[in-house]
C-alpha cells in the first residue's frame, strides 16, 4: 500500500502543528510546570501522571502540562517545581480563539470541529453517492448513557466506488481516539477530500478507490474532542464515572482487550490521563471500534497471540496519533 502511504505524507504536509497537549485536562487554568530533578523513581512518576512529557535528562528538568493544585503538592514533596511562565502564556494563547475567527477550533481554525466534520461527511456522501456511504457503528459514551450532553454517533465513512465489482481488500483508519490531537482528525478527513476529489482524474486516487475499500472513522472520540474544541486540552472520553469533572474519563487508547493493563503502558487511577478503565472494552466507543473491525477483518488465527494469520489475509490497519 505505497500509495496510501505516501497520500498520508502528503496530506501530513499540508497541516500546522498540533498544539502543546496539556496533561491534566484541568479547565480554565492549565500551566507548564518545570521540575528539576534527576530522581528516576520522581521521574517515573510524574511519566506515569501524565503521558506527554519533556525529560531533559542532561539538564536534570522535567517539563509537562498540568495545573496549580499539582504544581502546589510537588513542592510540598520538597521539589523545585515552578510556572514556565513563557511556555504558560504560550499555551494559553493557543486556547483563545482568533478575532474574526468563525470556523474550527479556538485558534486552530484549519482543524474542524466534530460539528464541522459531520456537515463535510453527508456532504460528500450527497456529492459522490457512487463513491461514499455513511456507517453508523455506534455511540459515543454521552449518548449511549445520557451523560448530559447530547452524545454522538460514531460514523465511519466509507469510500470505494460501487460500480466495480468483486472482493476488494479492506483498509481501516481510526483517528482522534486521543480528542486533543487535533491532526489525524484533518488529515483523515482531507485524505478523504483528496480520493473523492482527484477519482477519475489522478491514477492513484482511481485505483485506491475502483480497487480497494477504506473505512475511516475520523471521529473516534467525539464527546472529549468536543471538550477540547472549548479550548482545553482533553484527552480521554467523558464517562463521569470516573475521577471528578475535570480529570474524568478512559483513555480509549488503553481501554482495548488485548493484553489490556499488561506492560505498564496505562493507570488504574481513575484520574491519570492514562486511566485504561475498570475492564477491558467497558467504554461504549471502544466497543463499537471492537465489533465493526471484526466485522470487516474476521479472526483467522490460531489460538495463541503469537499465532500468524494466514497468507491468504488481506486488509490494513491504522490507528494514528500526533505529538505536540
Amino acid at each position: 500500500m505505497r500509495r496510501l502511504f505516501s497520500l498520508f505524507v502528503s496530506a501530513l504536509s499540508a497541516l500546522v502543528m498540533t498544539p502543546v497537549h496539556s496533561a491534566s485536562g484541568v479547565d480554565p487554568e492549565p500551566v507548564v510546570v518545570r521540575v528539576s530533578t534527576r530522581d528516576p523513581v520522581v521521574i517515573a512518576g510524574i511519566a506515569r501522571r501524565h503521558s506527554h512529557v519533556l525529560i531533559a535528562q542532561e539538564k536534570g528538568v522535567i517539563v509537562f502540562e498540568s495545573d496549580v493544585a499539582e504544581l502546589s503538592q510537588l513542592r510540598g514533596q520538597g521539589l523545585e517545581a515552578d510556572i514556565d511562565e513563557r511556555a504558560t502564556a504560550a499555551m494559553r494563547d493557543s486556547m483563545t480563539r482568533a478575532p474574526m475567527q468563525v470556523n474550527g477550533i479556538p485558534n486552530f481554525p484549519c482543524y474542524r470541529t466534530v460539528a464541522e466534520s459531520n456537515l463535510r461527511f453527508d456532504e460528500l456522501a450527497s456529492q459522490h453517492p457512487g463513491l461514499v456511504r455513511i456507517v453508523d457503528i455506534g455511540d459515543s459514551w454521552e449518548r449511549a448513557s445520557g451523560g448530559g450532553a447530547a452524545g454522538e454517533d460514531l460514523r465511519v465513512i466509507v469510500l470505494g466506488n460501487q460500480a466495480v465489482a468483486g472482493v476488494k481488500p479492506k483498509t481501516f483508519i481510526m483517528t482522534g481516539l486521543h480528542a486533543r490531537e487535533y491532526t489525524p482528525v484533518e488529515l483523515s478527513l482531507r485524505l478523504a477530500e483528496w480520493l473523492l476529489e482527484n477519482h477519475g482524474v489522478d491514477a492513484d486516487a482511481t485505483w485506491l478507490l475502483d480497487h480497494q475499500e477504506l473505512h475511516l472513522l475520523v471521529q473516534s472520540n467525539p464527546d472529549g474532542r468536543k471538550r477540547a474544541e472549548q479550548g482545553s486540552m482533553w484527552r480521554k472520553n467523558t464517562n463521569s464515572g470516573y475521577c471528578s469533572a475535570g480529570r474524568r474519563g478512559a483513555d480509549l487508547n488503553r481501554n482495548f482487550p488485548f493484553e489490556w493493563g499488561a506492560h505498564n503502558g496505562s493507570s488504574g487511577n481513575t484520574c491519570d490521563d492514562t486511566y485504561r478503565g475498570p475492564m477491558p472494552a467497558s467504554e461504549p466507543e471502544s466497543q463499537a471500534v471492537i465489533n465493526y473491525v471484526r466485522s470487516q477483518f474476521p479472526d483467522a488465527r490460531g489460538p495463541l497471540a503469537s499465532d500468524a494469520a494466514p497468507v491468504s489475509t488481506s486488509g490494513l490497519f491504522f490507528d494514528i496519533h500526533s505529538f505536540s
